[in-house]
């Protein structure tokens, strides 16, 4: 989570914003902040045992959020369920620390569209 945070931080502005994240402790967390606020994106964890994630992306994705799903490389049924659920990516965890920025400006990208792209999983 630290690493998040501090990737976070580091991201360049976007139109003059910079980025700020809030963290879920649980389902009833994230959907609080889900229906609060516009959020620009959501983060999920496959690995969180506290959190129905798939259901969780699902609802980001019906409040227009993009959602980028993370988590381990030896378990990609879990981030083949992020993408049907309709995650825009699906990532290994290694992905996140080094790619961030990228992973997080492929949301505005049509071709990460789940309608027109195959479940791919990327690492």
């Amino acid at each position: 989570m630290s690493k998040l945070k501090t990737s976070l931080q580091h991201l360049p502005s976007e139109n003059g914003e910079t980025w700020s994240g809030v963290f879920a402790r649980n389902d009833a967390d994230f959907r609080a902040w889900v229906s609060k606020d516009h959020f620009e994106l959501a983060l999920v964890d496959t690995q969180a045992n506290q959190f129905e994630w798939e259901s969780l992306i699902k609802e980001a994705r019906q409040a227009g959020i993009p959602v980028l799903a993370f988590g381990s490389h030896i378990q990609p049924e879990a981030l083949l369920k992020a993408r049907q659920a309709g995650a825009y990516k699906a990532v290994a965890n290694s992905a996140i620390v080094q790619r961030f920025a990228e992973l997080i400006a492929a949301r505005h990208n049509p071709a990460t569209n789940i309608a027109t792209e195959g479940f791919e999983v990327e690492e």
